[in-house]
């Protein structure tokens, strides 16, 4: 799959240069679609806060751990309206972007569940030990015999069923 398969590190570090140099004249033509695909898992990886913000993370994973099925989209939709404006349009883009993907999945394997399997944990932060001590989820957790606890496990879930849902929902 697509988001699956690793890039060539030298030429993700050339493309992370020319976007940061010349956003707005970058052209992707002739370059490995591994390549660009792994620069933007390792973007969103990169941010200081995740694109669905520190503040309302948890609130997101809330949705798909504990809402009912058919009460998810309505509440991921209100989640969405309360983002910064500037990560509400960067997620709108990037779930267009997802849903192109998904049009072509006879080429490239990519489900919205494969997607989000590769890019929630990029996109949520994920498994990283957090800074900020001051909120649950940014607690330093450490795996005792390298095992995730059962919250981990749990996040994990519910971010790869969000984002699953979300790109399958975008339009």
């Amino acid at each position: 799959g697509l988001f699956r398969k690793s890039g060539v590190k030298s030429r993700i570090q050339a493309l992370r240069e020319m976007n940061e140099m010349q956003p707005d004249s970058v052209s992707y033509e002739g370059q490995s679609a591994y390549d660009v695909a792994d620069m933007l898992k390792q973007y969103f990886r990169d941010l200081p806060e995740p694109i669905f913000s520190s503040k309302l993370c948890e609130s997101f994973l809330h949705i798909y751990q504990y809402f009912p099925k058919d009460q998810q989209f309505a509440a991921v939709q209100a989640a969405i309206l309360l983002l910064p404006d500037e990560n509400r349009e960067a997620l709108q883009v990037l779930l267009c972007l997802l849903r192109d993907v998904v049009d072509c999945v006879k080429e490239n394997q990519m489900t919205p569940t494969n997607l989000a399997v590769c890019l929630a944990p990029s996109l949520f932060h994920l498994n990283t030990l957090k800074r900020d001590s001051s909120t649950p989820r940014s607690s330093h957790r450490k795996y005792s015999l390298g095992k995730p606890d059962q919250k981990d496990l749990s996040e994990n879930l519910a971010a790869t069923q969000g984002l699953a849902h979300m790109v399958a929902e975008s339009s």
